[in-house]
């Protein structure tokens, strides 16, 4: 069964005050109104307007959320991707590379981004501009990424304990002799 979605457009002017010079200010923004019905599997979507988390997240000022904010604003917005090798983004920001490399870290924790030598992709069930289907296609290259990460994490393991093994034999034999 289709979701039926019923869409309104609604002309109102919206103004704000200017907090520097008190004067009001006509906002750039269209009301929509939409209601679906309750088939919608995406129930938990979001929608985030990534305008107004960066003007809150500028105004907490810490290095690491500018390095947040810098990487949501530059990331192409239709692959939730950000194509850029630490160095270059702790210039851009203006932090040293470590805090750029703290910051990924933390955030790949977080399950906030995933990376993949050079290329972040930001969690698109954190942030998605688009339809559900997108959200779908991001996800996939996602969780893929995430896959060959664990994929190389277990077989590092593995070579380490096989490495491990053979240190320790060796030094029985060693013992032996």
């Amino acid at each position: 069964m289709a979701n039926k979605v019923k869409t309104t457009f609604l002309e109102e002017e919206i103004y704000r005050r200017n907090p520097e010079t008190g004067e009001l200010e006509e906002l750039d923004v269209k009301i929509i109104e939409q209601e679906f019905n309750n088939d919608d599997k995406d129930n938990g979507f979001m929608k985030i307007w990534l305008g107004h988390v960066m003007s809150a997240l500028d105004e907490i000022g810490n290095k690491k959320m500018e390095v947040v904010k810098f990487m949501l604003e530059k990331m192409n917005k239709n692959m939730n991707m950000l194509a850029m090798t630490q160095q270059e983004i702790a210039d851009e920001v203006g932090v040293s590379s470590r805090t750029v490399n703290r910051t990924i870290k933390a955030l790949e924790r977080s399950d906030f981004i995933t990376a993949k030598t050079g290329v972040y992709v930001i969690n698109p069930n954190a942030i998605i501009r688009g339809t559900k289907e997108k959200r779908l296609n991001v996800l996939n290259i996602y969780k893929s990424i995430q896959d060959q990460k664990e994929k190389r994490k277990k077989q590092r393991e593995k070579e380490n304990e096989s490495d491990g093994f053979k240190s320790i034999k060796n030094k029985k034999e060693k013992a032996d002799k």
